[in-house]
């Protein structure tokens, strides 16, 4: 690994070279818009250029920024790691006491032979990890947001231009996932360095005389990806600008550091409570506006001693003037709070001239925009980056006034929670008032005062937790779209109904760990509301606006394959999920 205070003799400084292990954004002009794959379901992923308004990267809409970021790998081996997938693939079919000794014999060398590539593909990446990037050089390229690698298909063409190929996410890299670096105009040649705002072209290794291409039309309403347009393979170039959203190898440790992007916890320490939100993209309103979640930390209960492994806890943070941006943070700087299940931004707003509310909106208006930017200031005066796990209190410049938590002794500290929406509330005998969740809430404002008592702690979520959570958030699209067709009435297929129920089984599959029902799976099933819209789509079946392909019922079956998703989500012991589950009935 290169040394930090490393620097270039006669290039220019470090943040200005991509280098091998940075993490990047690709824009593309011909959207406009940033390279992304918002989607985890093996049979609806795809790699798409988000359209905006306009050529401006700092206007992005992406709803979560690791959707549009790559880490840069440089090329690694990976013939024994295909060898032996191939035959896993072969025996799984048979038990371990059915194989053959030949076959043993087989799956040990070969077991063997991939822990000598790993190791030496581990040796090969720290050898190059902070390398500058140079024209000419065969990179990969792995999706932060869902951990896969950017990868040409050989078999399967592109969805809007028949005579492209699409690309794929793949969970292993291989020769398909290479592509060889190279620039758009002459005033750069192989062998100089890639340099940050570069526009780039990217050509297939397998494929050679292939480049990444963005289609010139966009995906249909019937599509996951509507709006957004096509990134395929093909022979026409597309440029792509390269841009940073943050390197490893500042002067600083990155990662102890806030910086834009971090998903975080913010425990209030006084009162022991998260602040949070409830609801999802599903709903345009949140079910539970933001509050404080008491979670008491009991030595008697251990897992209470434990960071909340809870979805509604997590906050993403952007700088207020680039919210694509990785940097680090520092104290006093403008960041927005933006709350990953519901996609919306923590904002303070005027409810008369004299009085504000603590509230989520979408944050798009000049006004919304400083509605929601804050300030973070340090506890223990600090000079610098703002550093994880440190205590802060929290300001909002605009209206200068601080988080506050109310105390029990202010008039109206409890959150009351408001009444479910499940449509089912006109029954008598309906469970839909059903109260599911026994945390006690309380309410937080703001306080034009400093208080020495609101003090929050900057919680690191935990990479497993952040996957977890984006694998599910993944799947939303691929749900809300499904029901959005089939309430407008837009014609169910084979083709169709066989794609979601892979889905449907890939989720299913998500919330069992090891052969056991994982609580921490099933919960994001539950923040996500992926069990509200489960039970949504059960209930158009047999709805007169439901329109299928002649001679199948279509639907009877995603039907089957639901109840199978959400038994599955029942099992366990988890009384939250059985009560979540009952509001339904």
């Amino acid at each position: 690994m290169v040394d930090r205070e490393d620097a270039d003799a006669t290039d220019q400084s470090l943040a200005q070279v991509a280098r091998i292990d940075d993490y990047i954004t690709l824009f593309c002009d011909d959207g406009p818009g940033f390279v992304c794959a918002r989607v985890t379901s093996n049979s609806h992923a795809r790699w798409t250029v988000a359209r905006q308004a306009d050529r401006d990267i700092q206007s992005s809409n992406l709803s979560n920024i690791q959707a549009a970021t790559f880490q840069v790998f440089g090329p690694t081996k990976y013939k024994s790691t295909k060898k032996l997938g191939k035959l896993q693939k072969k025996l799984s079919n048979k038990t371990p006491e059915q194989y053959t000794t030949a076959e043993h014999e087989d799956l040990t060398r070969d077991k063997k032979s991939v822990r000598i590539e790993e190791d030496e593909n581990h040796q090969e990446r720290e050898r190059q990890s902070g390398k500058p990037i140079v024209y000419g050089q065969v990179v990969q390229l792995q999706h932060a947001f869902s951990k896969r690698f950017l990868t040409v298909s050989t078999t399967t063409t592109s969805e809007l231009e028949a005579s492209n190929m699409q690309l794929d996410l793949a969970a292993m890299p291989s020769r398909k996932s290479q592509f060889r670096v190279l620039p758009r105009y002459k005033v750069r040649s192989v062998g100089d360095a890639v340099r940050v705002g570069d526009e780039i072209q990217l050509e297939s290794v397998k494929t050679e005389g292939q480049f990444l291409h963005c289609s010139g039309t966009s995906f249909g309403a019937q599509h996951v990806d509507y709006r957004s347009r096509e990134l395929n393979l093909s022979a026409t170039q597309s440029a792509l600008k390269l841009l940073m959203h943050f390197s490893p190898y500042a002067k600083v440790k990155v990662e102890e550091m806030l910086r834009g992007g971090s998903v975080i916890r913010l425990f209030h320490r006084e009162l022991e409570a998260y602040l949070t939100a409830e609801g999802s993209s599903y709903k345009d309103e949140p079910v539970q506006d933001v509050h404080l979640r008491v979670r008491p930390q009991v030595q008697e209960r251990p897992r209470s001693l434990e960071p909340s492994s809870s979805g509604i806890t997590y906050w993403q943070v952007e700088l207020d003037e680039n919210p694509t941006s990785g940097a680090p943070i520092s104290w006093g700087q403008r960041v927005r709070l933006k709350h990953m299940g519901t996609q919306k931004y923590l904002s303070l707003i005027s409810t008369d001239e004299n009085s504000h509310e603590l509230a989520l909106t979408n944050c798009e208006t000049k006004t919304e925009q400083l509605e929601a930017a804050f300030r973070l200031h340090p506890v223990i005066q600090e000079d610098g980056t703002v550093k994880l796990g440190s205590y802060c209190r929290i300001d909002h410049p605009r209206s200068k006034q601080w988080l506050h938590a109310l105390s029990d002794q202010e008039k109206g500290h409890i959150f009351e929670r408001q009444a479910a929406q499940t449509d089912v509330g006109g029954d008598a005998l309906s469970l839909s008032g059903l109260q599911w969740d026994k945390a006690t809430l309380r309410r937080i404002h703001v306080s034009t005062t400093m208080n020495y008592n609101d003090a929050f702690t900057l919680q690191e979520v935990e990479p497993d937790f952040i996957n977890s959570f984006n694998f599910v958030a993944g799947m939303l699209p691929v749900l809300e779209r499904f029901l959005d067709n089939l309430q407008q009435g837009r014609q169910l297929n084979a083709k169709v109904s066989d794609k979601f129920k892979q889905a449907l089984k890939q989720l299913s599959a998500f919330q069992i760990v090891n052969g056991e029902p994982c609580k921490d799976h099933q919960k994001l099933l539950r923040n996500l509301m992926v069990v509200d819209i489960l039970i949504d789509i059960l209930k158009c079946h047999g709805q007169s606006f439901v329109r299928q392909a002649s001679g199948k019922d279509h639907l009877a079956d995603v039907c089957a394959e639901v109840y199978n998703c959400l038994e599955t989500y029942l099992q366990g012991d988890s009384r939250k999920n059985e009560l979540y589950t009952a509001r339904f009935i």
